[in-house]
């Protein structure tokens, strides 16, 4: 199987003095699996470029993640291409970085952060599969990457 997913995750920062500054790290895309051993499958990773996230402000982060050549095995695959046609496809992406905050003139050293988004959908008006629905929880772990 080949594949290409584009990621986009989107950030309110609500603070009024509150800023943060991500530094670079890297995104990963896998389709969800189910519970009973079937497990992800990987559908790859790419690098994501650090932003300041101002007081008060929306931002943005994305990528695109591509794999070729993925092999599964038969009941996998049946699941992957049964959810891709009813459009249920779950998605989990993950990204890996490294934040500061600054509070006024005070600034904090880089801590590692994960970002976990689990359960996106893709969209039911979507019929090649291009656009995905809004993730459904996502969780900030500081402290917590794999590098």
């Amino acid at each position: 199987m080949d594949a290409t997913v584009g990621a986009r995750l989107v950030s309110w920062n609500p603070n009024e003095r509150v800023a943060f500054r991500y530094g670079d790290g890297e995104g990963r895309v896998a389709l969800a699996g189910d519970g009973d051993g079937d497990g992800d499958v990987a559908l790859g990773w790419a690098p994501v470029r650090g932003f300041a996230h101002a007081p008060r402000s929306v931002a943005a982060v994305a990528f695109v993640a591509t794999a070729r050549g993925v092999v599964l095995d038969d009941a996998v695959a049946a699941r992957v291409r049964d959810r891709y046609r009813r459009r249920q496809q779950r998605f989990r992406v993950v990204v890996d970085a490294h934040v500061g905050v600054r509070v006024g003139a005070l600034r904090t050293g880089m801590v590692p952060l994960r970002l976990l988004c689990d359960d996106g959908v893709m969209a039911a008006g979507s019929p090649d599969g291009t656009a995905a629905g809004p993730m459904s929880k996502c969780q900030v772990l500081l402290f917590r990457v794999r590098w």
